[in-house]
């Protein structure tokens, strides 16, 4: 079976695949707890900012991932 399938490079793909899955979910729940903490009744002014600031860089950052992901597999 190894003389059919390339183990180095599946296990590679297999990697990649988790860490850039399990990462974008995890920014995006980022940029969800975020969004939380600028809306939340108790927040100062500056806990808003800081909370939209980083729901801006978190949804802007899953939007960049899922673009790349788009790019390189549909060919360029």
């Amino acid at each position: 079976m190894n003389g059919y399938i390339d183990l180095g490079a599946l296990s590679m793909f297999v990697a990649t695949g988790l860490v850039c899955g399990v990462g974008l979910v995890a920014v995006y729940a980022a940029g969800l707890l975020g969004l939380s903490i600028a809306t939340a009744d108790t927040s100062s002014g500056v806990r808003r900012l800081l909370g939209s600031l980083l729901a801006g860089v978190a949804f802007l950052t899953v939007v960049v991932g899922v673009g790349v992901g788009l790019y390189v597999t549909l060919g360029r």
